[in-house]
């Protein structure tokens, strides 16, 4: 999530300790899919940059959200045209990453930005998926870049300072997790609980000596 906001979105970094900038305030980022593991990196991420973040989740998940640092939490179980309206009243975003990148948040992506146009970051390719004329919607292996020698100040930041401080001070909030018991005999049973969509807000987590 780092790669994606700060070196492809260029979206400012949060600092390692004080406050942020007053000029991130006033913007608003939408980060579609709040509860899922890059959504919540990403929306501590940017608040803590001083963005105002605009999200969606499932209303079990919605506690955790908010402890991210999100500023509005939308209710991703409504009817899609519903999502459309509350998105749309807490816009305009000065960025939109889709943290789900599915047909069914294409669609709602696509319906909240055809009326002016813009750019969706997304995490998955669009697979054939038609975006209106005036929507562009980007995908990048995020990682990858921080491989390039124009960014290896970038990655030094954030291996070397950011990730290790945030974990212990608390700046960084890692996904709840599951652990699940079986070890390597059960990885079949998990990825099909995955697939059925029985995974929301949590990492399952496999020890393959148990």
């Amino acid at each position: 999530m780092f790669s994606a906001l700060s070196i492809h979105l260029e979206l400012a970094r949060p600092p390692l300790s004080g406050y942020p900038s007053r000029d991130t305030k006033s913007k608003n980022l939408l980060i579609y899919g709040g509860s899922s593991s890059c959504g919540g990196l990403g929306i501590k991420y940017a608040s803590d940059a001083g963005y105002t973040v605009v999200t969606t989740s499932s209303p079990r998940n919605r506690s955790f959200v908010l402890k991210q640092g999100a500023a509005q939490v939308i209710d991703h179980t409504q009817p899609a045209d519903a999502i459309v309206v509350e998105l749309k009243a807490h816009g305009p975003y000065e960025a939109v990453l889709d943290c789900i990148s599915l047909p069914g948040t294409f669609h709602i992506m696509s319906n909240l930005m055809s009326e002016k146009g813009g750019v969706i970051y997304g995490l998955l390719p669009p697979d054939g998926f038609v975006f209106p004329p005036n929507v562009e919607y980007k995908f990048f292996p995020y990682s990858w870049v921080l491989e390039e020698d124009a960014n290896s100040h970038m990655a030094r930041w954030f291996y070397d300072e950011y990730v290790p401080r945030g974990l212990v001070s608390g700046q960084i909030i890692p996904t709840r997790h599951v652990l699940v018991a079986g070890g390597l005999g059960n990885v079949q049973q998990t990825l099909d609980q995955m697939a059925d969509g029985g995974v929301s807000g949590h990492k399952y987590v496999l020890n393959p000596q148990l």
